[in-house]
């Protein structure tokens, strides 16, 4: 199962990101997709998406940009572990991430920020 994560403060940014994002599945994939939306700062979807990982019923989350799950680093940095741990792969920008790489990016601007 594919989960596309799509945060945006109106129904037509919501409706671009996830077209943008569903634009990178294969034919197959489509019909194992579930959209999680948050619109504004409500984040249920997002937490159902969590739990939907947790419970290994997602094996690919498909996003836009990283900046959509959160702003705040240390938030970022325990999605990716989450998604790390039950072996999901990210997928930003229709590109797949490297988890370590990504995790060390960012651990780095956060060291720069508190120096």
């Amino acid at each position: 199962m594919i989960g596309i994560y799509v945060k945006a403060n109106d129904l037509v940014s919501e409706n671009e990101q996830a077209n943008f994002c569903e634009k990178g599945l294969k034919s197959d994939e489509k019909s194992k997709t579930t959209i999680y939306s948050d619109i504004g700062n409500c984040r249920i979807e997002l937490k159902n998406l969590i739990e939907n990982v947790k419970a290994g019923k997602i094996k690919k989350v498909i996003c836009s940009e990283l900046s959509r799950f959160s702003r705040r680093n240390n938030e970022i940095i325990e999605l990716l572990d989450i998604f790390n741990e039950n072996n999901v792969r990210l997928v930003i920008n229709n590109e797949d991430i490297d988890y370590s790489i990504m995790k060390r990016v960012i651990l780095d601007i956060n060291e720069i920020k508190t120096t």
